[in-house]
């Protein structure tokens, strides 16, 4: 029980004094540090947060390290509308969703 509100005064006064954890997904967009999102225990938001990285330092090489085809594929999708490059869309492996990602900047499906 003591130990509990140690704990939880530590990181009220840790939050007060701004110090930002370094497993939130704050701190990993903000440092562009993807391995910071590896200690997020909720996959949507790990996934969430290793996107957000990759978007942010437009990395498709970071987007391609999300386990989950969706985020994978919207992340690479956002990098290539970001650059203005449809050549990235060809990064994502499955046709039908490199074929919305081209769409998405403007290409005429095949």
């Amino acid at each position: 029980m003591i130990l509990r509100a140690v704990i939880l005064i530590s990181a009220l006064l840790a939050g007060c004094l701004g110090e930002k954890p370094e497993n939130t997904a704050e701190y990993a967009v903000e440092t562009q540090n993807m391995s910071a999102c590896l200690g997020i225990s909720d996959p949507r938001m790990r996934n969430s947060c290793i996107a957000d990285v990759a978007i942010e330092s437009e990395s498709i090489e970071m987007c391609k390290s999300i386990v989950e085809a969706d985020w994978r594929n919207q992340c690479i999708t956002r990098i290539a509308g970001l650059r203005n490059d449809i050549r990235i869309c060809d990064e994502i492996p499955t046709h039908r969703a490199s074929q919305e990602c081209m769409r998405s900047l403007g290409a005429k499906s095949e």
